[in-house]
């Protein structure tokens, strides 16, 4: 697997967020990895309210368990937690 994700550190949390919405749409394009299946499939749920709060939910837990994987990746590496990452409870 290519690495595209280099570190899951961001200074922010609009990155933070960024960084959630860009996992779950590398979790959709590895599940369908065809580009011209994926672009048909749109048009069905981009009009399906279901669907698209489903989308939220996923990425609200990438949200929630990017500073986890940090703060995960830093004990395993007996690395200090970094002070500028923040948990989803403390907005």
């Amino acid at each position: 697997m290519p690495t595209w994700l280099p570190t899951l550190a961001t200074t922010t949390p609009a990155e933070g967020y960024d960084l959630a919405v860009e996992l779950s749409r590398m979790s959709f394009k590895l599940t369908q990895p065809d580009a011209e299946l994926r672009n048909r499939m749109r048009p069905n749920y981009a009009q399906d309210d279901e669907a698209l709060i489903l989308v939220s939910q996923v990425v609200a837990t990438y949200f929630a368990t990017v500073p986890l994987g940090l703060e995960h990746s830093c004990a395993l590496q007996h690395l200090p937690k970094l002070g500028s990452v923040q948990t989803f409870d403390e907005f």
